[in-house]
Parts: C-alpha cells; sequence; structure tokens
C-alpha cells in the first residue's frame, strides 16, 4: 500500500480560480508538474515526511492550496 498526496488549486483569498496563476509541485526535488487554478493531483508518493513535498507559486498571487496526505501504518 502507497500513500497517496492530493492537492489542489483552490484559487486566491477572493475565492476566484484563475487558470493562469499556477504553483509548481516537486516530490524529493523533482518537479511533478503545474496546478493552476482548479487543478488538482492524487498521487502515490513514497516520502518519508512532508518536507519532501514542495510548492512554490509561479507569481507573487495569492494561490490557496488544500492539500491531505492519505496512508496505512504497518
Amino acid at each position: 500500500t502507497a500513500a497517496k498526496v492530493y492537492i489542489k488549486n483552490i484559487g486566491n483569498n477572493a475565492g476566484a480560480i484563475d487558470k493562469s496563476i499556477g504553483v509548481k509541485v516537486l516530490i524529493n526535488s523533482i518537479e511533478i508538474g503545474v496546478l493552476y487554478g482548479g487543478d488538482w493531483l492524487m498521487m502515490p508518493v513514497t516520502v518519508v515526511d512532508g518536507e519532501d513535498i514542495e510548492v512554490q507559486p509561479a507569481t507573487d498571487d495569492v494561490v490557496i492550496l488544500e492539500y491531505t496526505m492519505f496512508y496505512e501504518e504497518a
């Protein structure tokens, strides 16, 4: 069973979804892709802790993300 991470770009603090503003998603310093407004991902991961998952905004604009990780202890 692999852990899974869910990340969604839900827009800015006014609730507006802007498809032109994105954030890079990196796992263990490897770029996975860019999530633009309204985009989401759920993928299996084998990371040890949260420091292995990063997001980097493409601009200085406010971007709000929702995220969670699902895992099963052995």
